[in-house]
């Protein structure tokens, strides 16, 4: 209760800029929703938001810029969308229409078969890591023809992992 009295005493006054460490620590699911849309409700209206956190879904949910530190050292200066485009995932995901085993042949030692599920009748839906610099197009060249595609798509990093990436990155060039 006492953060919730402090969160609003420091915007009560409809401040310009907003320093924030770790808002959301401590808080159940329910107040940190209403902490989240508060947050978004400040910065739609203009108000400019330092928020110091260890929790990366709000990263993700809020900040237009973000700065990634580890250590005292900046892993990262940029918007989230940035960092999806730089820092893209080697998982796939491929719904498709066919065999279990016609569709693991085809995928040669290009893409690693993580899981595999049939999520409605006769429709199945594949988790798959790319190996090497393999593409979409590689992909889908690799499986047309021995199953009918419904659905490939790159899976998208969130915050969390990006993060973690970063981190495991920069722990390997040490």
């Amino acid at each position: 209760m006492a953060q919730k009295v402090q969160f609003i005493a420091a915007i009560v006054h409809d401040p310009e800029f907003i320093i924030m460490d770790e808002p959301l620590s401590g808080f159940d699911p329910i107040n940190v929703d209403l902490i989240m849309t508060e947050l978004n409700e400040l910065k739609s209206n203009g108000k400019t938001i330092l928020l110091s956190t260890h929790n990366m879904q709000s990263v993700q949910d809020t900040c237009s810029h973000i700065l990634l530190l580890n250590k005292g050292e900046k892993l990262a200066d940029s918007s989230f969308s940035e960092l999806q485009k730089k820092y893209q995932s080697k998982k796939f995901i491929v719904r498709y229409r066919g065999t279990k085993i016609a569709f693991a042949n085809a995928l040669w030692t290009d893409f690693e078969l993580m899981n595999q599920e049939e999520i409605e009748e006769g429709l199945f839906e594949a988790i798959l890591i790319q190996r090497g610099e393999r593409s979409v197009d590689d992909l889908i060249g690799n499986i047309k023809g021995h199953v009918s595609i419904e659905f490939v798509s790159r899976k998208r990093l969130n915050m969390q992992e990006i993060f973690l990436d970063l981190v495991n990155n920069e722990k390997s060039e040490a």
